[in-house]
């Protein structure tokens, strides 16, 4: 079985930085391979000697960038450079992870994103809607200051993309001796609690909720160190205080239908990836599960 590879998309902006860091800190809990990607532009319709030699000085520059790269925690070890010619960005990243069956892929968000939130980019938010392994995304100055991976915490909703975040969550928890949090919201402001009957209700889907967060407590690791917390609220509003200060990673999954395989956002996690002041990793749908 290959080593996992957490391949980080770098250019030479502050925001590929704060992705270095991220990807450094996550690759060191899992024992995997860094693979620092950069993506040059690449047009195969273009045929011509000018273009032929463009498209090398690309090549140069680009392994250059990668050399350059101010590695911290990986910095005596062997790392892949990767100089990936492509259309776009978010193409050689979508296909490079294909190919070499990606365990994550990280980024950073755009500078105009406030300081210490998630924002992500045109790259991030195409790979948040298709890519084919878990994306995560750090927020804008994350690189700004030591990090440690000490609390992650996991958003559960109760379904199969929520239980499998917490799987991936207490995975990555364990690796790197943090603490996990399970927080399941049942939501108040949805729709179906109108009316009278409303306290009732409620009351049916935490006790339902509370069911599922005690079964998916025993498909944790033993060596998992847990807390479960179940809160009723408005979700995103709800998760958003529960990150608000000390936690390092909050991981949840992608939306519950779409294409197999694929990260797709759903309307809390795509509020949640545009909010958050610490790193966000969103696990896309498993074929067949």
């Amino acid at each position: 079985m290959s080593e996992p590879k957490v391949v980080v998309g770098y250019d030479e902006g502050e925001q590929s930085r704060d992705a270095l860091v991220l990807g450094e800190l996550v690759c060191e809990a899992l024992g995997g391979k860094l693979v620092l990607a950069h993506v040059y532009p690449f047009d195969p319709r273009l045929r011509t000697l000018s273009y032929a030699d463009e498209r090398d000085a690309a090549r140069r520059a680009a392994e250059e960038l990668l050399s350059g790269a101010p590695l911290d925690r990986f910095r005596e070890r062997n790392v892949e450079r990767v100089a990936l010619p492509a259309s776009s960005p978010a193409h050689g990243l979508d296909q490079f992870a294909r190919d070499r069956d990606a365990e994550l892929i990280v980024l950073g968000s755009v500078h105009r994103a406030p300081m210490q939130r998630v924002y992500p980019g045109s790259v991030a938010l195409k790979l948040l809607h298709g890519g084919p392994c878990p994306v995560a995304v750090a927020p804008r100055g994350y690189a700004s200051e030591p990090r440690e991976l000490r609390t992650v915490v996991a958003a559960f909703d109760g379904n199969e993309e929520g239980r499998r975040a917490v799987l991936e969550a207490g995975r990555i928890a364990v690796a790197a001796g943090a603490q996990l949090r399970l927080v399941a919201v049942v939501d108040t402001f949805g729709a179906m609690y109108i009316g009278l009957e409303r306290g009732t209700v409620l009351d049916v889907v935490e006790h339902e909720l509370r069911e599922r967060v005690n079964h998916l407590l025993g498909e944790l690791p033993a060596e998992a160190c847990c807390e479960e917390r179940l809160i009723r609220g408005p979700v995103t509003r709800t998760l958003l205080a529960e990150i608000a200060e000390g936690v390092d990673l909050l991981v949840m999954g992608s939306r519950g239908y779409g294409p197999l395989g694929s990260v797709l956002l759903g309307s809390v996690s795509n509020d949640l990836v545009q909010q958050a002041p610490c790193p966000v990793l969103v696990v896309p749908r498993r074929p067949g599960g």
